[in-house]
């Protein structure tokens, strides 16, 4: 929990203030996670619930892929699972100490 509480703080830092992420939950046994999204200019909160996720180390880069991602909001979904979902994605070096605990 602690893990995910300094995640949840190093993205809203990210974030800059228009956006905040409220809650984030990572399952690190069951490769999941689910986190809470509150956007500028939404009165709703997003929740996003992703089934599976892989981490792994390819050619000394941490490369993040997505299965099973779900959204409250249907239109996220759609994008989200066109450009995200199968898709391998680095992770900056910068956050590989955070990684570590996930791989």
């Amino acid at each position: 929990m602690a893990l995910s509480n300094g995640l949840r703080v190093a993205i809203n830092i990210k974030l800059k203030g228009q956006n905040r992420m409220l809650k984030l939950d990572i399952d690190s046994k069951m490769k999941s996670l689910t986190a809470s999204i509150k956007l500028e200019g939404e009165d709703d909160i997003l929740d996003i619930e992703i089934k599976r996720y892989q981490l792994e180390m390819i050619d000394g880069k941490y490369m993040l892929t997505i299965e099973g991602l779900h959204a409250s909001k249907p239109w996220i979904e759609t994008i989200a699972r066109s450009f995200v979902e199968g898709k391998s994605y680095e992770i900056p070096s910068e956050y590989a100490r955070l990684l570590k605990t996930f791989i």
